[in-house]
């Protein structure tokens, strides 16, 4: 059409839900060389707000997020005979403890940081000791130099932790998706646009978010804005997403696809 001046991308990238995420693989083989990026938009269902409504933030939006992996090694035995051996139960429950003291005693208060262990399985009985628990969590943060620093500590009070037990433990860290950050000057052209198209009423500030997407990214390296398309339901539950239960508004496709096509008329220019 004579209205696009220049080139749109679709990029449908793989594994978006896995570590180290889609977005770093397509990076890695850095299929944009030849172009001048103008934007990079990325538009993103959500529950919480009505379809036909749009919410837009400037700048730091979503959380990094790395994979935290913990193996605690000991000795396993019988639970009626705990002083024959290095019980690595006990310290991986002092560790999953121990580990809170990141977010509550070094991370900077006015940085937000969670930590999270999601899975930690210690495959005994009721009267075994096992030789050894894994656990597996997460460490989100806004901020890339506490970021690093904070996962040198997950090693350091897992290790200590550890040795006041008598056991071992290996940590092995997963670097995953960077901060969502969206530029200010592209996210306030592409919530005008978004203005103009449905009407200033329709859109609105979001919140700062712990979830992550790995289109950070993009967003380190390329002008991005990365939005939200309301699909929530007003004739009855929309459930929420990656669920069994979600059924969204799918009068929101239509809204969607318009915005993206709009986007891309206008954001080239």
């Amino acid at each position: 059409s004579e209205r696009i001046e220049g080139t749109v991308f679709g990029l449908f990238q793989p594994g978006e839900e896995l570590c180290p995420g889609g977005a770093s693989l397509v990076l890695a083989e850095d299929p944009f060389r030849d172009y001048e990026v103008a934007a990079f938009v990325g538009e993103h269902v959500a529950a919480e707000i009505p379809a036909g409504r749009f919410g837009f933030r400037a700048g730091q939006y979503m959380a990094s997020s790395d994979e935290l992996r913990i193996t605690v090694r000991g000795t396993g035995g019988h639970g009626a005979l705990p002083h024959t051996l290095t019980d690595p139960v006990v310290a991986a429950a002092a560790i999953v403890t121990s580990l809170q003291q990141i977010v509550s005693r070094n991370a900077d208060g006015t940085v937000p940081t969670v930590l999270s262990i999601g899975r930690l399985i210690a495959d005994g009985a009721t009267n075994i000791i096992p030789p050894t628990v894994e656990m597996e969590g997460t460490l989100r943060t806004m901020d890339e130099t506490w970021r690093a620093r904070a996962k040198r500590r997950v090693a350091e009070i897992a290790a200590g932790t550890a040795a006041a037990y008598g056991v071992e433990a290996e940590v092995k860290i997963s670097d995953g998706y960077p901060c969502v950050v969206n530029d200010p000057a592209l996210t306030a052209r592409a919530r005008q646009i978004v203005e103009r198209l449905w009407g200033a009423d329709r859109v609105e500030e979001l919140a700062l978010r712990m979830t992550a997407e790995d289109f950070g990214s993009y967003t380190k390296r390329y002008p991005s804005v990365f939005f939200r398309l309301g699909v929530a339901r007003t004739d009855g539950p929309t459930g929420g997403l990656h669920t069994s239960v979600f059924n969204p508004d799918e009068r929101a496709l239509d809204y969607g696809v318009a915005t993206m096509a709009a986007l891309a008329l206008e954001l080239g220019r």
